[in-house]
């Protein structure tokens, strides 16, 4: 085997002794640490314990208002099947439903996506109310 450089970033070719060429690629993990949904579901809610706003990956701030006290579910998504996922610190499988006890005190739950490259992160919030949530 002999190396004859590299091409790119991407790709380089080597040569073996028959003088024939293989290409190989190289991808780096990903840096995608974006989440493409954010559900939640409780059992006791006078607002349907729905995401205030409605969710957008670029959007990193949510409330719940209106909840009783009682468990939420909540279900963090990543954009990238290679990323991780954290929700009250604990690292959950994307897709995954978390439940989380509300004891009617005003609470944030923090969401941490990590991308596969181990260094790229994006931090959500989750802010659960037990009437109207009110400052940051």
């Amino acid at each position: 085997w002999a190396g004859e450089g590299c091409t790119g970033m991407w790709a380089c070719t080597v040569t073996m002794d028959s003088a024939k060429a293989v290409k190989a690629v190289f991808s780096y993990p990903s840096s995608n640490a974006v989440l493409s949904s954010l559900m939640t579901v409780s059992q006791k809610s006078y607002g349907e314990g729905r995401l205030e706003p409605d969710f957008h990956p670029e959007i990193k701030e949510y409330t719940i208002p209106r909840l009783e006290p009682g468990f939420i579910d909540l279900m963090a998504s990543a954009e990238s099947q290679n990323a991780a996922v954290v929700v009250k610190k604990s690292e959950v499988s994307s897709g995954q439903w978390s439940r989380i006890y509300f004891d009617g005190a005003d609470v944030t739950i923090p969401v941490v996506v990590t991308a596969q490259d181990g260094k790229t992160m994006r931090g959500y919030t989750v802010r659960l109310c037990r009437w109207y949530c009110i400052g940051t």
